[in-house]
C-alpha cells in the first residue's frame, strides 16, 4: 500500500510539473516572447523584476546577468499522506528592438513528492502552457502603463501553478 501511495503521489507531481504537448519554434517564440516598443530594455528587465518578484516576495531569488536575470522560488504543498516540494524558475533576456525591446520569458517547474517511503522526484522542464506567460506580460504592460486592468490568477482559463500557487495575487502599485 505505501508503494501504491508514493506512485501515486509521483504521478500526481508529475502531472504537476510536466507540460502539455511540445511546441515548435515559432509557437515557443509566439508564447514566451513579447514586444515592449516604448520601453528601452533597462525599463523592460525592472519592470519584467518587479512582476516576477511581486509574484512570491519573500521566496524569490535572483540571479542577473547584463541582458536579464533568473528568478527562482519554491513552494511547499501538503497533502493527506505526503508533501510536495514544486520549484519554479523565471529566466528573462531582454532585447534592444528599435526603440523599444523584446522580452523573452522562459518558465520551468520540477519538484519532489515527500511520502512515508522516502522522496520522489518528479519531472522538470519548461511550461508549455500559455496561462502564465500571458499573465506575466500582461502584468508587465500594466505596470508599463499600456493596460489599464491588472491580471489576476482567475482571469485566463488554463495550468497557471508557477504564477499563482503559493503566490501573492495584489495588484502592483
Amino acid at each position: 500500500m505505501p508503494r501504491f501511495i508514493a506512485a501515486l503521489f509521483l504521478l500526481l507531481l508529475a502531472s504537476c510539473t510536466t507540460t502539455t504537448q511540445d511546441w515548435t519554434r515559432e509557437e515557443q517564440a509566439a508564447v514566451t516572447t513579447r514586444s515592449f516598443p516604448t520601453l528601452s530594455p533597462s525599463q523592460a528587465t525592472a519592470i519584467a523584476e518587479r512582476v516576477v518578484r511581486a509574484i512570491r516576495p519573500d521566496k524569490m531569488q535572483f540571479a542577473y546577468r547584463d541582458n536579464g536575470f533568473r528568478a527562482t522560488r519554491g513552494s511547499f504543498q501538503y497533502f493527506v499522506f505526503g508533501a510536495a516540494q514544486l520549484d519554479y524558475a523565471y529566466d528573462v533576456t531582454v532585447r534592444p528592438a528599435g526603440s523599444g525591446s523584446v522580452v523573452q520569458l522562459i518558465v520551468q517547474s520540477g519538484g519532489t513528492a515527500l511520502t512515508s517511503v522516502g522522496a520522489l522526484p518528479g519531472g522538470e522542464g519548461m511550461v508549455r502552457a500559455q496561462t502564465p506567460y500571458e499573465t506575466i506580460f500582461r502584468r508587465m504592460e500594466y505596470v508599463a502603463g499600456t493596460r489599464t486592468e491588472w491580471t489576476p490568477c482567475g482571469a485566463l482559463q488554463g495550468f497557471n501553478e508557477p504564477v499563482c500557487v503559493s503566490a501573492n495575487d495584489d495588484p502592483i502599485q
